[in-house]
C-alpha cells in the first residue's frame, strides 16, 4: 500500500532542511519496512543454505557408510549437526524481524489514518459544517 506522496527534488529537500521542516514520515516508515524485508530475506536465505548444507552432509554420510568408511560418515554427521544448529540460530532472529516488521507496518497505517483524520477535521473546519453531517455522508 503506497502513499500518494511524491519525492521532492534535491533542491527542495535542501531548502526544507535549512528551514527546519521535517521530511515526510511515511517515507521513513517505507524505508524501514524495506530494510526489514531485506534483512528478513537475508536471514531466510542463510537459514535455507544451512539446511541444504545439512542435507548434503547427510547424503555424503550415507554414501560413506555404504562404502564402509565409518569415520568419514561420522564426520559428515557431525558437520550435519553443526549446520542444523546454525540454522536453528536464525529462527529467533527471523521471528524478531517479522514482529518488528508487523509493528512498523502497523505504525505506518496508524500514522496514515491519523493524517486522514486531520485532513477530514480541517475540511470540516473550512466548510464550517458540523461533524455529524460529514459522518452521514
Amino acid at each position: 500500500m503506497r502513499s500518494e506522496w511524491v519525492s521532492p527534488s534535491p533542491v527542495t529537500m535542501v531548502v526544507n532542511w535549512l528551514a527546519g521542516k521535517r521530511s515526510n514520515p511515511i517515507h521513513g516508515f517505507e524505508k524501514a519496512i524495506d530494510r526489514l524485508n531485506k534483512g528478513l530475506e537475508l536471514i531466510e536465505q542463510k537459514e535455507k543454505y544451512c539446511l541444504e548444507k545439512a542435507s548434503m552432509e547427510f547424503e555424503m554420510a550415507k554414501e560413506h557408510y555404504g562404502t564402509n568408511n565409518k569415520n568419514r560418515a561420522l564426520n559428515c554427521i557431525k558437520r550435519k549437526l553443526i549446520m542444523e544448529e546454525s540454522a536453528r540460530r536464525y529462527v529467533p532472529l527471523r521471528l524478531a524481524l517479522r514482529e518488528e516488521l508487523m509493528l512498523t507496518e502497523f505504525m505506518k497505517n496508524e500514522f496514515i489514518s491519523a493524517e486522514r483524520l486531520k485532513k477530514k477535521k480541517k475540511l470540516i473546519e473550512e466548510l464550517r459544517l458540523e461533524p455529524m453531517l460529514i459522518c452521514l455522508l
